[in-house]
């Protein structure tokens, strides 16, 4: 309720108690300027709600002067949203999703009960935004559907994100050497999962009809989802020739390192000249044999990336 509309019916609340309380005064004062007892007692009681609404003025002016982007808060204008990005995780968890966004980005992010919710800067256009914020911004107002984020921390079988579910590995995202990588992945899930209809029901169906149409429909979105990667890779790295990979995750067979129960192994999507390097931990199962991260399996245990010099 820390909106400038609130506030505003606040104050002419107080200013009709203001008036209320000295019309009452001249009405039931006596020729002699005193008041009887009773009718004091009436005046008080319209002081004390007065006082009340004065505290409560003076709470949320407080609360918006000294308001801070990573609030979490309940947004009056929002109260029946039912399409953008509601967000499922333990209040700690989107806490810190809620801080990565307010400092990396121009927008600002709140959350209204499990929705996102985004407002543009003063004096600013949707528009003048950068690609990442104009996806947060068309995902959060400008869609037809809810898709969720549903947060999960250390969880070994995602890596990032996972279309099929729809959870969001939190440290994955948030422990990454550079804001651009984690920015780049939130564009990439965001765009697959606003690009096919009805997300929500698609995750939920475990038929096998159902997991054959996400797989065809994953195929379509996730190329739209890494063309939108690289455009804001674009914007990002200005000097760097940046295109469209010509394959998606290409293994790295170079960079093996072996251990007792393990092997490192690297992933890499190439956008021109710029590598993103996913690096996966993959369990021995045999004498020399290790599990294959083509299906999928083996733990993520970084994201970096590397401009190729020429």
């Amino acid at each position: 309720m820390n909106d400038p509309k609130s506030i505003e019916k606040l104050k002419a609340k107080i200013n009709h108690y203001e008036e209320m309380i000295i019309k009452l005064k001249d009405l039931l004062g006596s020729s002699d300027g005193n008041i009887s007892e009773n009718d004091q007692k009436k005046i008080d009681l319209i002081e004390s709600y007065m006082d009340k609404i004065k505290k409560k003025l003076k709470i949320y002016s407080n609360e918006t002067e000294n308001a801070v982007p990573d609030r979490v808060s309940e947004h009056p204008k929002n109260k029946k949203r039912k399409t953008g990005v509601f967000i499922k995780g333990k209040k700690k968890q989107k806490e810190e999703l809620l801080e990565f966004l307010n400092k990396n980005s121009q927008l600002e992010y709140v959350i209204d009960r499990t929705f996102l919710v985004t407002q543009l800067p003063k004096g600013k256009t949707v528009e003048e935004l950068d690609t990442f914020d104009q996806a947060m911004w068309n995902a959060t107002n400008n869609t037809k559907q809810a898709i969720g984020y549903y947060l999960v921390e250390n969880d070994v079988e995602i890596d990032g994100d996972s279309y099929d579910s729809g959870e969001i590995d939190l440290h994955d995202l948030l422990n990454m050497p550079s804001p651009i990588l984690s920015k780049g992945l939130i564009i990439h899930f965001t765009v697959e999962r606003l690009e096919s209809p009805n997300y929500e029901k698609i995750i939920r169906d475990n038929s096998k009809d159902g997991e054959l149409h996400r797989k065809i429909l994953f195929a379509n979105v996730h190329n739209k989802a890494v063309k939108e990667e690289m455009i804001f890779y674009k914007e990002q790295f200005p000097n760097v020739n940046i295109q469209m990979p010509k394959k998606d995750l290409i293994l790295d067979y170079d960079s093996k390192s072996f251990f007792e129960d393990y092997m490192l192994i690297d992933l890499k999507r190439t956008f021109g000249d710029l590598e993103i390097i996913y690096t996966k931990k993959l369990k021995k199962t045999g004498k020399n044999t290790y599990e294959s991260p083509k299906n999928g399996n083996g733990e993520l245990i970084r994201i970096d990336y590397k401009i190729i010099k020429k």
